[in-house]
């Protein structure tokens, strides 16, 4: 797995879902990540904190927490995010 940072950094690394393994160049960057967040993402803007309690096991928690981290994910994970422009009050995006 390759995720992009929007600074131009970037993470190396796969997860065995199955397992909760984390392997790769970057595996104990992103096990860092994963402790610092507590099971929480916080993503930019208003929106409310949402629960990410397994990264290790459910990729859409991985993809929370990593977007929260201001992280570009791979298309397989990013369409795991909530859509939350289906949440806002109508007219609320121009």
């Amino acid at each position: 797995m390759f995720v992009i940072r929007q600074t131009g950094d970037h993470l190396d690394f796969d997860v065995d879902y199955g397992s909760g393994e984390i392997t790769g160049a970057d595996s104990e960057r992103v096990k860092l990540i994963i402790q610092l967040s507590n099971g929480v993402a916080s993503l930019p803007g208003n929106w409310p904190e949402m629960d990410a309690p397994d990264p290790l096991h459910n990729e859409a928690s991985m993809a929370l927490i990593l977007a929260a981290e201001g992280y570009f994910l791979p298309q397989s994970m990013a369409d795991l995010l909530p859509d939350l422009e289906s949440d806002l009050p109508a007219g609320a995006i121009s």
